[in-house]
Formats: structure tokens, sequence, C-alpha cells
């Protein structure tokens, strides 16, 4: 019998976890930089599907929106692009709001955060899912970490 493969998102999951235990432990001084397209792609999927992209952005603090956003262009995840543009487009257009909506407790009503959802709302009902539209990009990164991890293992 077969075991069964675990899905895209897990295998991101679990290899990131992996370098994760790995950078912690070893402290390497250099990494490649595709340890740090992986561990962005991990935390990109996981915050966007547990919560949309207002968890995405909350929990990125508002840091890392270019290399979010370079990263899914490098990836040719255009529909992922353009919701993620859209979140992005509508947070920049009140600074003061996004800023507000980063310091609060998430889980109180905000506006923002609402409005976020409804964009989240249309990305999951296209059937979107950036690990299948990025696939062959995260298979080819997760291949060069792996190699990398192995080698210094």
């Amino acid at each position: 019998m077969e075991t069964a493969q675990p899905q895209p998102e897990q295998q991101l999951y679990d290899l990131a976890d992996k370098t994760r235990q790995y950078m912690q432990t070893q402290r390497p001084a250099k990494v490649p930089e595709q340890v740090n397209t992986l561990m962005l792609a991990d935390f990109f999927t996981y915050n966007l599907t547990q919560g949309g992209f207002s968890q995405l952005l909350f929990n990125s603090g508002g840091q890392y929106l270019s290399e979010m956003e370079d990263m899914l262009l490098a990836s040719h995840a255009r529909a992922t692009h353009d919701f993620y543009i859209q979140a992005i487009q509508l947070c920049t257009s009140d600074i003061p709001r996004f800023h507000a909506f980063l310091e609060s407790d998430f889980v109180s009503e905000n506006e923002l955060k609402n409005q976020l959802h409804l964009i989240s709302l249309g990305y999951f009902k296209c059937g979107i899912s950036f690990v299948e539209e990025a696939k062959e990009y995260l298979t080819e990164t997760m291949r060069s970490v792996d190699t990398w991890l192995c080698h210094n293992s």
C-alpha cells in the first residue's frame, strides 16, 4: 500500500520547520537566498491560508511587503499577486488607518480588517492557491534548500 504524499503546503511547512531548526542549532554565517525565499513563502502561505490578507499583513507588522511582492512576481503567481496588490493598495491608501490596524489586538472590530477580509473572500472564492500557482518556483526553491541542508548537516 502506497503512503499518501503530503499536500504541497505541508511539504513547504515541513521544510521550513527543518530549516528553522537547522538555523537555530547551527547558526550558519551565510545562507543562500533560497533559504530566505523559502521562509518568506512559508510565512506568506501559512498566514494567507489561515486568516487571509488581514492575518498576513497584520502578522507581517507592515514589514517585507515589497519582498512578498517580489516573490509573487518571481514565482509567476499572477492571480495571487493581483489580490495581494488590492490588499496593499487598500492599506497604503490611508497609512494612519493601516498603522492603527497593525497596533490593534486584531480580534477587535476593525474596518480595514473587514475590507481585507472581503478581498480574501474574493481570492478564496476563485479557488486560487499561491502554492499551486507558484508550484515550479517553490519546487525549485525547496529542492535548492533541501540540497543545501543535506550538504551542511
